[in-house]
């Protein structure tokens, strides 16, 4: 069976909007590059920052998750915590 999914196009535009700041970048640096390579470039750099900074933000996250799934809640907190204190 098929997963269908709603797209949520309030949460792309700061997206699009991230790559064209990052198209301008690439563009103003290699000026001879043209406007399809700067917003391929724009993407693929948006691609990278973004799965390594969700790996980053989500790696104490998953740890905390186990830790609940096996039983151990005091354990499991001390993820969420830091991570709190790192967000505010």
């Amino acid at each position: 069976m098929p997963i269908v999914r709603q797209l949520q196009w309030g949460q792309l535009i700061p997206q699009v909007l991230a790559i064209a700041v990052l198209a301008l970048i690439v563009h103003l640096l290699f000026s001879e590059a043209r406007l399809s390579t700067a917003v391929f470039a724009a993407a693929l750099t948006y691609l990278i920052i973004y799965r390594i900074s969700r790996a980053f933000i989500l790696r104490e996250h998953y740890a905390g998750m186990a830790a609940y799934r096996a039983g151990r809640f005091v354990e499991s907190d001390q993820p969420l915590r830091s991570k709190l204190y790192f967000l505010f």
